[in-house]
This record gives C-alpha cells, sequence and structure tokens, in this order.
C-alpha cells in the first residue's frame, strides 16, 4: 500500500538513486494532522496564526446531533446531501479534529469552504500558487473574525459566488472533503449506486488533467459496472480500476481504496504527475 493506494508492479524496478514518486507519497502520508484535544485541554496552536480569543471560547463540541447522509437521500442533490452532512460533521467534531488536508485542522476547513464562496479574492489562490499566500491571508482573517460556529454556519447554504454553480462545482468539492474529515477521524460514509454514477463523470475529467500530464495512456476502469475507459494514446500503459468515489479521491492526490498496474517507471511517472497537479 502506497500512502492508502493498493499497487501493483509487473516487474521490479532497478535501484535508482533520489527519492521515487512512491517515496514521496510515503513520506506525505506520514505526516498527518494534530490530533484533537480532549474536551479541558489547551487548545492547539495554529499553524499559522495565532488563534483569536473568541474562537478559543468555542472550542467545545457542538450540541447537534449528526444527521445521517441516508436521511438527506431523495430530497437534496448530491452536492446539497454532501454539503449538509459535512457541517453536521463539523458541528459535531469541533474546530480542533484533524483532516486529511495536510497542516489543516477542521476550522482551517471551514475557514476554506467560507471564503471560496463569499471572498471573491480568495479564488485566484485556490488553483494557483503564486496567489496562494494572499489566500492564506484572507482564510486567517476569516479565523480571526468569525467564530468556529459561525464559519459552519455559513456554509451551510452556498455564498454567492458558487450558488448559480453548486451542482457543477460543488459536488466534488463537497464530497472530498467530506471524506477529508471522515477518514482522519475513523468514520466512513456509504454512497448509493445513483451518487457513485453522479460522480462517474468527475472521474472521467481528472482522469484526462492528470493523463495529459503523464502522458501514458490509461485504462480507466470503476469496478462496480466493470465499464472501462481509455484515456490517451501514449505508448506505455497504466491500470487504474475502483469504485468512482475511490478513483475521484486518488485522481486528487487522497488515500484511496484503488489498483494501479503499470510497470514502476511508469507507476513512478504516473504518481509524480499526480502529485505536481
Amino acid at each position: 500500500m502506497v500512502d492508502g493506494v493498493a499497487v501493483l508492479i509487473a516487474w521490479e524496478a532497478e535501484p535508482s538513486d533520489g527519492a521515487s514518486a512512491r517515496d514521496l507519497l510515503l513520506d506525505r502520508g506520514a505526516r498527518r494532522p494534530r490530533a484533537a484535544p480532549r474536551l479541558g485541554d489547551d487548545p492547539p496552536a495554529a499553524d499559522s496564526c495565532d488563534l483569536p480569543e473568541n474562537l478559543l471560547h468555542t472550542a467545545t463540541l457542538a450540541t447537534r446531533p449528526r444527521t445521517a447522509p441516508s436521511v438527506y437521500a431523495g430530497i437534496m442533490s448530491f452536492a446539497k446531501r454532501q454539503r449538509a452532512a459535512l457541517t453536521d460533521l463539523l458541528d459535531e467534531l469541533g474546530p480542533f479534529a484533524p483532516t486529511q488536508c495536510e497542516g489543516w485542522q477542521t476550522q482551517d476547513l471551514a475557514a476554506h469552504l467560507y471564503v471560496r464562496e463569499h471572498k471573491l479574492g480568495a479564488l485566484p489562490g485556490i488553483g494557483l500558487e503564486r496567489f496562494a499566500e494572499k489566500t492564506e491571508q484572507i482564510q486567517n482573517r476569516a479565523l480571526h473574525s468569525m467564530d468556529y460556529p459561525t464559519l459552519v454556519e455559513e456554509i451551510r447554504t452556498p455564498g454567492w459566488i458558487m450558488r448559480p454553480l453548486d451542482g457543477l462545482v460543488n459536488t466534488s468539492e463537497f464530497f472530498i472533503h467530506h471524506e477529508d474529515v471522515l477518514r482522519a477521524n475513523g468514520r466512513s460514509q456509504t454512497l448509493t449506486a445513483k451518487e457513485q454514477q453522479e460522480l462517474w463523470p468527475l472521474v472521467q475529467v481528472m482522469a484526462r488533467r492528470v493523463q495529459a500530464k503523464a502522458g501514458d495512456q490509461l485504462r480507466l476502469t470503476r469496478t462496480d459496472k466493470g465499464e472501462e475507459k481509455q484515456i490517451g494514446t501514449g505508448e506505455r500503459t497504466i491500470h487504474l480500476s475502483g469504485l468512482p468515489s475511490e478513483l475521484l479521491l486518488h485522481l486528487t492526490g487522497r488515500d484511496s481504496d484503488v489498483e494501479l498496474v503499470a510497470d514502476p517507471p511508469v507507476l513512478d511517472n504516473w504518481l509524480r504527475s499526480l502529485l505536481s497537479l
């Protein structure tokens, strides 16, 4: 297992100097966010800024009971169901619980979700590294100026920036970040066949993005239906298979239950391309 990815290799690679992509993934996987403090403990210091006093006063678990995602089935879009389930979970866990976003606790994730829908100036830094520092500043200001329960309450409904495109841009965003919190806290969710189908087009978009970077031919298989897609026409081939939900997590660089089959140089190139995006 490489950072949660099951890897099958067609032949043994020769030893090489320097770290392989698998080494990089293992090194990245070894760095996990801090564990959430017990009630009564002093809250930990934030990575990038001191916590404001009003936020320290909110470091308790919310009393609202969590509603299981299945309760939302049939009455909301998939994006709205994931949003509702994630905000309930953030409420339950409080601001200092770990996530699978490196260096982020639940308070940081809540601030990220808030600014991407309410602060237009934060958007360039979410997708472009050269603007990332500005986005981080906006995110930190949100943490300073708003207490955690208010942040969570604000992201229960789409902000003005994303509201017209909620289903288009938030299906993957809220599913992936819901999984980031679930898995970091020993939780899980089970998606219906319809929900897996909703993720399949997003998987193909992300797969084309990674394949274009890697340059090798990709054979993509969803294991629930046995459906296979060939992406790209490179001379070398990599096989990637799993449920659409797990494939999407892999293609965004996260721990996932997928199977990769390739010669070692092809596999190494794929993982390096994935990490570079």
